[in-house]
């Protein structure tokens, strides 16, 4: 029964933004990770570079484009905005070149903690020190839980002999670390580096830009760039203290790293548990004007630039994005 009512509540939504657009067209804001050819992408953050050169074409094509930092000022719709999370390395060498030749602007949105450094993003590290195949002990038991754990991992062994129990035990694990403030998180990722013999890799695909990168992207006239937060931690897992932290340390070192004014901000992650009540009050007091969340929706006159919704782009090829795009402005 709770699968039928939402599939009423959202054939309704459906109609009625339909019947919106005419009178109040819709700013679509999409947002990408990475432009790479990966060999594995449990998590589906990497668009192919032919993929992302035939969706900017089409978008250069047939829609307006608009930049993010306008959104909730002077941007009305019917519109497109691109951004990007993370600040993986290709945006510069594989998304940039792809943005400059369709004249489609973006902003990047860096998580200030792993610009030039010579760690994998969590969820990276934790793909590599669990993979589908290949040797590893037969169970892992995970540490015991801290007061900053909240409580942590059951602590019953959980087998790593199949691929299937591997990945369940990665689902398992990604889960918790989300969960997680930098320093239990990185303990746990110790602990699990420590069981597989696999140590803590940097991996070349995996990196993410260099400052030198960071600051010719942020000097291309189509790029914005905003703040990811400097350790990728989702608010929900971070006090009114650490997240006042992240916010205005990224934003700082961003600045001093670009030269340039940073006043849009993407919450890590941005689901709406991701999201605690008073955050964007928070955003705003740190100096950050247009806030995006990573939950679809369309932006409207009168929406709340604080609260910017998202719609996440995968590996689609020109007909499924165009078919995708304009699903997103009645979604």
């Amino acid at each position: 029964m709770k699968t039928i009512a939402r599939s009423i509540r959202g054939a309704a939504r459906r109609l009625a933004h339909a019947a919106m657009n005419p009178l109040d067209p819709p700013i679509v804001v999409l947002v990408y990770h990475r432009v790479t050819t990966l060999e594995l992408d449990p998590l589906g953050l990497a668009v192919r570079p032919e993929r992302f050169r035939e969706q900017m074409r089409l978008l250069a094509a047939r829609s307006r484009t608009v930049r993010f930092e306008t959104i909730g000022m002077e941007a009305r719709g019917p519109a497109v905005a691109v951004t990007f999370d993370d600040g993986y390395a290709d945006n510069w060498t594989e998304a940039l070149p792809i943005l400059e030749a369709t004249g489609v602007p973006a902003c990047f949105f860096v998580a200030s903690g792993y610009v030039g450094g010579a760690r994998e993003f969590w969820w990276d590290e934790l793909e590599a020190l669990l993979p589908a195949d290949g040797p590893l002990p037969e169970t892992f038991t995970p540490p015991p839980p801290t007061p900053s754990t909240k409580g942590g991992l059951a602590r019953a062994p959980a087998p790593t002999r199949t691929a299937a129990e591997r990945v369940a035990l990665r689902s398992r694990l990604q889960k918790a670390l989300r969960r997680l403030p930098p320093a239990p998180r990185e303990a746990l990722l110790d602990a699990l580096a420590a069981w597989s013999g696999r140590g803590r890799s940097y991996r070349p695909a995996y990196r993410q830009l260099t400052l030198e990168e960071l600051a010719r992207l942020a000097a291309c006239p189509l790029v914005t760039i905003g703040s990811h937060g400097v350790s990728h931690t989702s608010f929900a897992a971070l006090d009114p203290a650490g997240r006042r932290a992240e916010l205005a340390a990224s934003k700082a070192a961003l600045e001093r790293w670009t030269g340039r004014a940073v006043t849009a901000f993407a919450y890590p992650f941005g689901e709406r548990s991701d999201v605690p009540r008073g955050a964007a009050d928070e955003a705003a007091a740190a100096g950050f004007a247009v806030v995006a969340l990573n939950q679809p929706g369309q932006v409207r006159r009168g929406g709340d630039p604080r609260r910017v919704p998202r719609f996440v782009v995968r590996d689609w090829d020109a007909s499924e994005f165009e078919r995708r795009l304009d699903d997103f402005k009645i979604s």
